[in-house]
């Protein structure tokens, strides 16, 4: 089903955690809530999941109103068809798999083997039937989090609303339970709203990216726009970009960043720019002869190498002091040592001249 927002706010005493949002997110269609802490994405999915009570705006999930401040109506919880995975298990130790999966639907009283069917076709589709009579206590985290998913769409909802799940896993496990939750998500079609602060997350399981900054959506698009083509420097570092660096405008396709000795031909430049930086990815910038032709070459001083397996880290000080992190393969390493000399190149195109902030979408 489809899900509508308009207007949300919610508001704690004097405090705002939700500034007159607008969302939208279609039938079978996984979106991300992408932030920092306390930019108001747990309180928007709190909002529509109906544990949290908006202090103004309306909820509609299927065309259904399940909160309206206007007219007063405010569904409870239980009778919003939405299923719920948090951070936490919330697993009960001393049940098995198949009884905690089963769980809902007893309370539900849904007939014995209407759950039997259900429970066994929800654990096969996590992979977890040959674990159904194992007690919860004896499964690892992974496992446990596939539980608390079998939990929620055993229940057969509408919507699958999902904070942070995977945050308590080692990065090895939440990786690959990703890509397990993302085909889980295309091959069920189910609305989906996924919280997280985990940027790579964010691009391995939306269809539809909306990041959050102090209360507000300040940008909203497909994981490649939100990656590509940042709208502040802002949103840019929270993304990752790993150079920054304030600037001027010299002229429409050209900036002057703060200790280069040159200025920087680049593809666009905003028309009205308070606060300019330049923002360009480590992995953009070409180190060595390969970037010594073309525009935007420079001379540099290697200040610090990393190796971190099938990439080194490098940051170079450029002639006039501003320091770039570059990020190149491992092939290159044994080129370099140390306090050497170096040129490096960034192609106008991967130069992205953005305002420091924008406002909300």
């Amino acid at each position: 089903m489809d899900i509508d927002v308009q207007g949300l706010t919610l508001k704690y005493g004097g405090a705002t955690a939700i500034d007159n949002l607008d969302l939208s997110v279609e039938d079978g269609e996984a979106l991300v809530l992408l932030g920092q802490s306390g930019c108001g994405k747990t309180s928007t999915m709190r909002c529509i999941a109906g544990l949290e009570t908006p202090s103004a705006g309306t909820i509609k999930i299927g065309g259904e109103a399940v909160f309206d401040s206007k007219t007063g109506v405010s569904k409870p919880s239980h009778k919003r068809n939405i299923g719920m995975v948090f951070q936490s298990y919330a697993i009960w130790p001393h049940l098995s798999v198949f009884e905690n999966v089963a769980f809902p639907l007893v309370m539900e009283r849904v007939k014995k083997p209407e759950i039997k069917s259900r429970v066994e076709q929800t654990l096969e589709l996590v992979g977890l039937s040959a674990m159904a009579q194992r007690g919860a206590s004896l499964l690892s985290g992974g496992q446990m989090q596939r539980v608390a998913l079998a939990r929620s769409l055993v229940m057969q909802p509408s919507v699958l609303l999902l904070d942070e799940p995977l945050s308590n896993l080692d990065a090895r496990l939440r990786d690959r339970l990703r890509i397990e939750l993302r085909d889980l998500q295309q091959r069920l079609g189910l609305t989906s709203i996924y919280v997280t602060h985990d940027q790579e997350e964010a691009l391995a399981l939306a269809d539809k990216i909306a990041l959050m900054q102090h209360g507000h959506i300040v940008q909203i698009g497909t994981p490649d726009d939100i990656y590509s083509r940042p709208q502040s420097a802002s949103i840019a570092d929270f993304l990752g970009v790993g150079n920054i660096i304030p600037s001027d405008i010299v002229d429409p396709t050209t900036i002057k960043i703060v200790g280069l000795d040159r200025d920087v031909a680049v593809a666009s430049i905003p028309q009205v720019v308070d606060n300019l930086r330049a923002c360009v990815r480590a992995e953009d910038i070409v180190l060595g002869p390969a970037g010594q032709q073309g525009q935007n070459i420079f001379d540099g001083k290697l200040r610090v190498i990393s190796f971190q397996g099938p990439t080194v880290r490098y940051l170079v000080e450029a002639t006039g002091g501003a320091q770039f992190t570059v990020l190149a393969p491992k092939v290159t390493a044994a080129d370099y040592k140390l306090h050497d000399d170096v040129t490096f190149a960034i192609t106008p195109d991967a130069v992205q001249a953005l305002p420091q902030e924008v406002a909300a979408a």
